[in-house]
């Protein structure tokens, strides 16, 4: 018996693939099995050779694989859960401790969400590197407006909403361009083949994290266009609601005069800038309770300023027509020691061309509840 293995020469192969190709095309997705003898005598094959490959073929057909074991993929994403959560934990916590200028804390939501992202892109959870990245990329554009501006730029639930929504939308478009333009993230076009699952990377190296993580999310060519698309959408609610620049200063200037003359222990300067009919309602927070007081303008005149200074930082304005909001959170000492912090809020409103305080209200409250001057306790006298 001859037990040599029948094989063919290229020519050969090559008339049976096509002409297997017009029964495939007439035939569908299965041939009979008389019919592909028969095409195997019109190419000119011998039956021998015809059965010996029929054969191999039915020896090496491949079981059905076994259900892919789902447990290391849920690993993966335990992982990048648990390590995103222990990033903006960390970032919490920096914020509620360290005393920093408002910009720079603002700085780190960004950086905290980016972060997030690199971990997440690093355990090869896209859905979520796609999430985080997308906010990272919309408080950045916000930090960026707010560093421009000066003040905070995007106020209310609604353009926040907007810019986290084109932060998330520009990131995904980016992604799915790259994956079918063939870039880092296309899938290579294969059969069905075995997926192998991984154990899930232990995040322990966090320069290797960065690197692999970091860079190809937001340092990616085709990221730019979609960060500015981001910084253009949220933009458009600021310019919908816009306001004079000018207005916006001249009420945070009457607000910086009253603190001002405050600090001088000024009464008539401080109720000056008042209209006659001016109300002042101090609030304070007291065992879970809050309770306010009344009291007029001429009764705070009457009262008189003496050893406070306040301070306002961080100051945000509104303005419609002839009625202005500032909002400025602020710390105040008395005799050279550490009092209370809390906001101001100033009510103004334009009579004869100038800006005048119609009402005052502020809070008194401690650390972490409100927070303590950028720049550190005043200096003494």
């Amino acid at each position: 018996m001859d037990h040599t293995q029948p094989s063919l020469s290229e020519s050969e192969a090559q008339r049976v693939l096509a002409r297997a190709a017009e029964i495939d095309a007439q035939g569908g997705p299965s041939v009979p099995l008389e019919r592909l003898r028969l095409a195997a005598l019109e190419a000119g094959l011998t039956p021998a050779a015809f059965e010996a490959a029929l054969a191999e073929v039915r020896e090496a057909r491949i079981a059905p694989l076994p259900p892919a074991n789902p447990w290391p993929r849920l690993a993966r994403y335990a992982g990048a859960i648990v390590g995103t959560g222990v990033v903006l934990v960390a970032g919490a916590s920096v914020l509620n401790d360290v005393e920093s200028a408002w910009l720079v804390r603002k700085l780190l939501d960004p950086v905290a969400l980016g972060l997030g992202a690199a971990l997440a892109m690093r355990f090869k959870v896209r859905p979520l590197a796609i999430l985080l990245g997308g906010l990272a990329v919309a408080t950045g554009a916000e930090f960026l407006m707010d560093m421009w501006a000066g003040q905070p730029a995007i106020r209310g639930a609604e353009p926040h909403f907007g810019l986290m929504i084109a932060g998330v939308a520009g990131v995904l478009l980016g992604s799915l361009l790259r994956r079918s333009s063939g870039g880092p993230d296309a899938q290579p076009e294969t059969v069905a083949q075995p997926v192998r699952e991984s154990t899930p990377p232990c995040p322990t190296d966090a320069a290797m994290i960065v690197s692999a993580g970091w860079r190809r999310l937001l340092l990616m060519p085709s990221i730019a266009p979609y960060l500015l698309l981001a910084m253009l959408v949220g933009a458009l609610p600021v310019a919908a609601h816009a306001q004079s620049p000018d207005d916006e200063k001249a009420v945070i200037a009457i607000a910086d005069s009253a603190l001002a003359a405050i600090t001088r222990g000024d009464a008539v300067a401080f109720t000056d800038l008042m209209i006659p009919e001016a109300m002042l309602y101090p609030t304070s927070t007291r065992g879970g309770v809050t309770m306010y007081r009344v009291r007029s303008r001429e009764a705070q005149r009457a009262a008189g300023i003496s050893g406070v200074v306040e301070r306002g930082f961080a100051p945000w304005a509104r303005v419609s027509g002839g009625v202005a909001v500032v909002w400025m959170p602020y710390d105040l000492y008395v005799n050279g020691s550490w009092s209370h912090c809390g906001a101001d809020v100033f009510t103004l409103v334009k009579s004869a061309g100038a800006w005048r305080i119609a009402s005052m209200a502020w809070s008194a409250e401690q650390p972490p509840v409100c927070e303590k001057h950028p720049a550190g306790p005043p200096a003494r006298p």
